[in-house]
């Protein structure tokens, strides 16, 4: 990268300085003075092709900064996305139940209820529960046609206990949460979050409905086979991909246990400073069970944030520079286009033009010509923001916040470009401008 950086750049520092020179070199050498003497601002083709630089670099600027705002805004606004539950003062572990000790689906349950109660009485827990996911599985809501081979919709199940969405303070929509009557004795019971919901039963209540498992993704049948009454409707909760709502369904754990559990404690205190309490408390069941990945729900939640952290800092870091360098750009074309109207502006103030007159024609026209680079510059980066739009989130790659924000930037920018260089031109003496070149 360092050598391609370093040959792009002489490259163009060599293109740049043999263009003019070539062109010094060609033509009538009269016909140049007779151009030079007539010219009150330059020749009209190197003006036209001043104003095309300008028009060039303020679009590529539009291009790049316009992405990097809808992007930058996507990252604002998962950052502030709601993720379904509440994780301050939660602290979270895991336990894997060795199957040589718990085979069997009654022991599980035994062993982890009693793990709950102990944890839920610790010193400082307000209540605790747990969650086993077992998969992405295909489903058939009952009552409705069957689709073909391999259009089977698909969701998320998982196994929790009956505190488990009070702890995590998720918020029940409709219906009713799991409790300890809610058996491997009792009517199969679901509960749905609100895609799955809305996907599958726009026009109709949920509650009530019912929900046959066919198999899971792989293809393997499901050797449960079970139709799940739903009970209930939650509101979204996203625990691994902050940036996506999949559909997911949540049963007892009474009625299908598994060999792991993920625990989430409600801590009254930080949840850290709770650790040993509920680990001792958790092990009171079988000391020679270990308590896995100890760590508050905080801690998690910034390690899913930090994986897109540090690449949306470069690209703030490389909208910032973008920005600089447009400015320096713009900024240096344009002063010197307006120093090449010296000559012409003395000529206008000799003969009798009013220095605040003159200064808003060179503002006008500067201005003119940046619109033009910011309008073709809106249109080139609405087609380039469709090849980043899978990676927005909140936004459409045609946002009009971001477009407008950067399209007054540049204004801004191009304004200052503009004053700048023609303000110090009319407060040039008009003889000693005359003599100018």
């Amino acid at each position: 990268m360092v050598v391609f950086a370093a040959a792009i750049t002489l490259a163009t520092g060599i293109a740049i300085g043999l263009a003019p020179a070539f062109k010094a070199t060609k033509g009538d050498v009269q016909e140049v003075l007779k151009e030079s003497a007539l010219s009150v601002g330059g020749a009209a083709s190197h003006k036209r092709l001043l104003n095309a630089l300008v028009v060039a670099e303020i679009a590529l600027a539009m291009v790049l900064l316009a992405g990097s705002g809808l992007l930058l805004r996507s990252f604002v606004k998962l950052v502030g996305v709601d993720l379904g539950f509440e994780p301050s003062h939660d602290l979270t572990f895991w336990l894997y139940l060795p199957n040589y000790k718990y085979p069997q689906p009654d022991q599980q349950i035994t062993y982890i209820r009693q793990v709950n109660d102990q944890v839920a009485a610790a010193p400082g827990v307000l209540h605790t529960g747990g969650m086993s996911m077992l998969g992405e599985f295909l489903f058939l809501p009952q009552g409705q046609p069957r689709p073909a081979p391999g259009q089977e919709p698909a969701a998320y199940e998982y196994s929790i206990t009956p505190d488990y969405l009070q702890v995590t303070g998720a918020k029940l929509l409709q219906g009713r949460e799991f409790t300890l009557h809610d058996s491997e004795h009792s009517v199969p019971v679901a509960i749905i979050n609100d895609t799955l919901a809305r996907r599958y039963f726009k026009n109709a209540d949920p509650l009530g409905q019912h929900l046959d498992m066919l198999s899971n993704v792989y293809g393997k049948q499901n050797a449960r086979q079970e139709t799940f009454e739903v009970v209930g409707v939650v509101k979204n909760i996203k625990r691994y991909q902050v940036w996506e709502d999949e559909p997911e369904i949540f049963i007892p754990y009474d009625q299908h246990p598994g060999p792991y559990m993920f625990f989430e404690v409600r801590t009254a205190a930080a949840p850290l400073a709770l650790a040993a309490a509920v680990k001792d408390a958790a092990q009171s069941v079988d000391r020679d069970q270990p308590v896995q990945d100890l760590q508050s729900m905080d801690e998690i939640v910034a390690q899913e944030f930090g994986e897109i952290r540090f690449p949306m800092t470069l690209v703030w870091c490389f909208t910032a520079l973008a920005l600089v360098l447009a400015s320096i750009g713009m900024y240096g074309v344009m002063s010197y286009s307006v120093s090449r109207r010296t000559h012409e502006l003395a000529i206008r103030m000799a003969l009798g033009a009013e220095r605040h007159a003159v200064l808003k024609m060179v503002v006008r026209e500067g201005l003119t010509v940046a619109l033009i680079g910011i309008i073709v510059g809106t249109v080139a980066a609405l087609g380039a923001g469709r090849v980043i739009s899978n990676y927005l989130y909140g936004i459409s790659s045609s946002d009009p916040v971001t477009y407008l924000f950067m399209a007054l930037g540049l204004v801004c920018i191009s304004l200052l470009a503009c004053f700048v260089p023609a303000r110090r031109a009319t407060k040039v003496d008009p003889m000693v401008a005359l003599r100018y070149e």
